[in-house]
């Protein structure tokens, strides 16, 4: 027995440009609480939990990013090891992310470099969901609020650069 589930229409990246990912860390966090809910539930216990997308290639590398990121944060795997099930699927290979800036992609952002990145970030300290303020995350996101995030807590913040128009 089975228990299907998706995010695609849950979890809506705002691209500026082409780009189409990595969802946020916002989105990353409601998805965790999403799959550990499942995962602790009394009526999915003898259930298989099945995390199903379509076969769009933004929401493919989207989904598995999500998924991937769970089990570096929850359990503990390598960048290597939450990669190496995801990549060895019969499916086409994932879409590389790109940058939000208009013009050609100089770079690809590959989901293994997104799970090193997580990995990094959790090792150091730097993304802890038992800390972590979604609310406040979220509000400071938002172009009128400042639409900036903290790389390194307290020390390193990033934030959209200036523009004649807002979207």
């Amino acid at each position: 027995s089975c228990h299907y589930f998706t995010i695609d229409d849950e979890f809506i990246y705002e691209n500026f440009y082409a780009d189409f990912g990595p969802l946020n860390l916002a989105m990353l966090y409601r998805y965790c609480q999403k799959l550990h809910r499942k995962l602790k539930s009394q009526s999915l216990a003898r259930k298989k939990i099945i995390h199903y997308t379509s076969y769009d290639s933004r929401r493919r590398a989207n989904s598995a990013y999500l998924i991937g990121c769970y089990v570096i944060i929850y359990h503990k795997k390598t960048p290597e090891e939450a990669f190496r099930p995801l990549a060895t699927s019969q499916n086409p290979p994932f879409l590389p992310f790109r940058d939000a800036a208009m013009g050609p992609c100089t770079y690809n952002l590959t989901l293994l470099h997104c799970f090193q990145a997580v990995y990094k970030a959790v090792q150091f300290g730097f993304l802890d969901f038992s800390k972590f303020n979604v609310d406040e995350y979220e509000h400071y996101e938002r172009v009128e609020n400042g639409d900036f995030n903290w790389i390194v807590p307290g020390k390193f913040l990033a934030f959209a650069g200036p523009r004649n128009k807002s979207k």
